[in-house]
């Protein structure tokens, strides 16, 4: 599920493109669709059958060919009283059937009649071009069947018009009566039996011939629409906008299956295989905790993830003095990406704040010299910064003056100076500013450009001790961020981990915990959040509804002999607590004695001069 919102919230454009085009190109169909009419038309349809008993078959497929064209064509507008080809131009078509060796002719007309006459105009005019192989004594014979019908039915005739009464008015002579009916039946004989011959020769004929037709169908009433579809336009927009949004879902599919990207904290981990130091879920810029003037403001469930990357950032420092027993403190952290915009300015700056609220003395490197932000992320002026250091003049400001203290306690950013796309010497003044504030004991968080946009962040690995890359979900790409971590390993870094930035869903259940575990205690029943202690002794003989006695408060709370209170915020950073007699400290080694870093102008000597801050109690 959040795959598919993360695919949808970086897509969404290219599915309000597909509902579009797709509503515009429904709204035009509707336009230049035709108007439907209510006229009816008809279709009618005659088989010609290939005789299987002829000595000559005939080839359906070659010969379906031959309906509507040369000599049948032609034989047929003659039948049909037209004299232009084009007139009956795609109005009868033929079809072959193989498996039936059949030819079914067939035209469409509003007038049935048309269309019958049409197809059996087509029909007969081939079965007269492709029969005309009928022998010529077949042709003889019928000749001879037709006449001999003709002067039968003619005897025929005659002798009626010249007897009409017979059978009908008796007459006077019986035997002339007797024969006169016995002439008129001799000739209806010859006649009929005439027609009984040639139907007999056709009924042969068509045994040998190659075609024969079964007659015309009956005409059945036709649909002229392929598909029929409304033509309104909210129909056909609603319905193409359906199509064009499946397309561009179709699409999105095609280039998230080419170019993947992270979305989710389990692709990440699949991808890289690198401890997963924080997840952030997505917050609008403009919903980001800032002061008045704009700068971030670390409170809130948003914060909460930084602050675990400042507690990786502890462990690890905390560790590495465990297990090398010389003191010797990591303290030197790169905050990276493989692409421009996917958070690690941001990342940088509120970790920074997360360490110094711990009262940890920290210095913000800004190690983008192209595009620098870390500059207004955390309200510090641009320049002097480590551009204008490395330029080789006598006037170049100090390392101190481009170290500048921020509205934060223990924070303090030096700033990459004006952007260009110079950036030879820079390199080494950032190195010069690291090695000086490892010599004071600060944690140095150092903001670099993304590794596939400039080699800039390659030459501070030297002096970096672990890196931190930020991946943005749903932005960055995974063959990116593979060649980025191949980069990193083959200068041999420690990474120490990632962090999934604007993971959809995420901030919601963030703030959920906060506004959980924010919610103030129930108050008391007269309204107070603490409720006074009874007043009398509590117990049997106490007084009160049911006694009396004198009141007196608990007393209050003391710590175990041999332990001190916790410092606060304005504790002196690197004094450790002191635990209960028997128990192993609880606190993380403290550091070796360090200044802080609050630059002063005293002096171009090319070191951060530093200070104590200023005591608020009395001598």
């Amino acid at each position: 599920m959040i795959k598919i919102r993360a695919i949808a919230r970086r897509r969404w454009s290219v599915l309000v493109a597909g509902l579009v085009l797709g509503m515009l190109a429904g709204i035009a169909s509707s336009l230049m669709a035709p108007e439907k009419t209510n006229d009816v038309k008809y279709r009618v349809s005659q088989l010609i059958i290939a005789n299987r008993m002829a000595q000559q078959q005939g080839n359906v497929e070659q010969d379906s060919l031959r309906v509507t064209r040369g000599s049948v064509a032609e034989l047929a507008l003659k039948k049909l009283g037209e004299s232009d080809p084009d007139a009956l131009a795609g109005s009868v078509a033929a079809v072959a059937n193989t498996d039936t060796l059949s030819i079914e002719v067939s035209s469409t007309d509003k007038d049935p009649k048309v269309a019958t006459a049409r197809v059996q105009a087509y029909v007969d005019a081939f079965l007269e071009v492709i029969n005309a192989d009928l022998t010529g004594e077949q042709k003889r014979r019928m000749g001879d069947l037709e006449e001999q019908l003709l002067q039968a039915q003619a005897e025929l005739d005659t002798f009626t018009k010249a007897n009409p009464n017979v059978g009908i008015v008796p007459n006077e002579n019986p035997l002339v009566e007797q024969n006169l009916i016995s002439q008129r039946s001799e000739l209806k004989n010859a006649v009929d039996s005439t027609k009984q011959q040639i139907q007999q020769e056709r009924l042969n004929a068509k045994q040998t011939l190659p075609y024969s037709t079964l007659g015309p169908d009956a005409p059945r009433v036709v649909n002229s629409d392929l598909l029929p579809v409304p033509t309104g336009v909210p129909f056909r927009a609603g319905l193409l906008g359906i199509v064009g949004v499946a397309l561009a879902a179709g699409l999105i599919m095609i280039i998230e299956r080419l170019i993947p990207r992270i979305d989710t904290r389990d692709e990440l981990i699949a991808a890289v295989e690198l401890p997963v130091l924080a997840e952030v879920g997505y917050f609008p810029p403009r919903l980001l905790p800032r002061n008045a003037d704009g700068t971030l403001h670390i409170e809130g469930g948003w914060a909460e993830p930084y602050r675990r990357i400042r507690s990786a950032i502890q462990f690890v420092q905390t560790e590495s003095a465990s297990l090398s027993g010389d003191g010797e403190v990591p303290r030197v952290f790169m905050i990276t990406s493989a692409s421009p915009g996917e958070g690690k300015s941001t990342t940088a700056a509120v970790t920074a704040l997360a360490m110094a609220e711990t009262g940890e003395r920290t210095l913000v490197i800004g190690g983008d010299f192209r595009r620098p932000s870390i500059q207004n992320l955390l309200g510090v002026p641009q320049s002097p910064g480590i551009r204008e250091h490395a330029r080789l003049d006598v006037d170049r400001p100090t390392l101190d003056q481009i170290v500048h203290p921020t509205t934060h306690e223990n924070l303090f950013v030096a700033s990459s100076g004006k952007p260009g796309k110079e950036v030879v010497g820079l390199a080494d003044a950032a190195k010069e500013l690291i090695a000086e504030a490892v010599a004071e004991g600060a944690t140095v968080i150092v903001d670099t450009s993304p590794i596939e946009v400039a080699n800039d962040a390659i030459d501070l690995l030297p002096v970096v001790d672990h890196v931190i890359l930020v991946v943005r979900s749903g932005r960055t790409v995974v063959k990116s961020l593979l060649h980025t971590v191949d980069q990193l390993n083959q200068h041999g870094v420690k990474i120490m981990g990632t962090a999934l930035i604007g993971t959809p869903g995420l901030a919601k259940q963030q703030y959920y915990y906060e506004g959980y575990y924010s919610s103030e205690p129930p108050a008391g029943p007269d309204g107070q959040l603490f409720p006074e202690a009874p007043v009398g002794p509590v117990g049997p003989n106490a007084g009160g509804p049911s006694g009396s006695g004198a009141s007196s408060a608990p007393p209050p709370f003391q710590p175990p002999s041999g332990a001190q209170a916790e410092p606060g915020l304005g504790s002196v950073p690197g004094t450790a607590t002191t635990a209960p007699s028997g128990s192993a400290p609880l606190s993380r080694p403290a550091p070796p004695p360090m200044r802080p870093l609050k630059p002063q102008v005293n002096g171009g000597t090319g070191t951060v001069a530093v200070a104590a801050p200023e005591s608020t109690d009395s001598p």
